[in-house]
């Protein structure tokens, strides 16, 4: 679809303007719509032992929690990062309960170019690369860049650690509104619950 956008707005342009200078314009406008159509994609690892097939309830941990010391986002942010994952839980059939009756609590982070912060946060939600699993059985690591990676954690309440990692890139600005944060915290996230590792994608990873 984006790629007939950019050769309609090519075509177009040649058909009505001389102008280089028009042209230009136009492809520019054309090479936008393709870059704003692209889909956030993600990668995940799981843990083999954790039962998510009864998984049925999630929580966030509160504000004044010890996970407030490893978060690098500001409270704004975390907002629209919070309500971007309690609107596509809830979309899967997820029901949110306090932290002490979840089946897991969904932790977060976005990388910032400080792997100080990073190794802090990995280290707060226990979090152990050899432990997980890629669901379709690749041993690829997960690609996670200095900066602009999103990363969301199913903590398991038992055992405090993680055990699902989704990553995915993401573009922030200092320009997006809470608004526009949520909407491409959203896609980011639809991406990653993609490869939740329910019945039918275990299946199909066997």
């Amino acid at each position: 679809m984006s790629f007939l956008v950019l050769l309609f707005v090519i075509k177009l342009s040649l058909f009505n303007f001389r102008d280089l200078s028009t042209i230009f314009l136009a492809l520019c406008f054309a090479l936008l719509v393709v870059s704003c159509s692209v889909k956030p994609k993600a990668q995940s690892r799981y843990q083999a032992s954790f039962d998510f097939t009864t998984a049925k309830s999630y929580s966030l941990y509160y504000r004044n929690s010890v996970f407030s010391d490893y978060q690098n986002l500001s409270d704004t942010d975390r907002n629209s990062v919070e309500l971007a994952i309690e609107q596509a839980f809830d979309a899967r059939g997820f029901a949110y309960k306090e932290p002490e009756q979840a089946d897991f609590i969904i932790t977060y982070f976005v990388s910032q170019n400080s792997r100080r912060d990073l190794a802090r946060y990995n280290q707060g939600v226990r979090y152990c690369r050899y432990c997980l699993q890629e669901y379709d059985n690749d041993s690829k690591e997960l690609s996670v860049k200095p900066f602009g990676t999103f990363i969301v954690d199913l903590v398991d309440t038992k055992t405090k650690r993680s055990v699902w990692r989704a990553v995915s890139d993401i573009r922030l600005s200092d320009k997006d509104n809470s608004q526009e944060l949520q909407v491409k915290f959203e896609q980011a996230l639809i991406a990653m619950l993609s490869q939740y590792p329910d019945q039918q994608l275990l299946q199909r990873a066997r």
